[in-house]
């Protein structure tokens, strides 16, 4: 499930790296 989330966030990189570092500590 976890790497379903990371692909999610990988998605969001594109629109924001803000998002993507965010999703990574979480």
């Amino acid at each position: 499930n976890r790497n379903r989330n990371t692909g999610s966030f990988i998605l969001v990189d594109e629109q924001t790296n803000e998002t993507a570092a965010a999703g990574m500590l979480v």
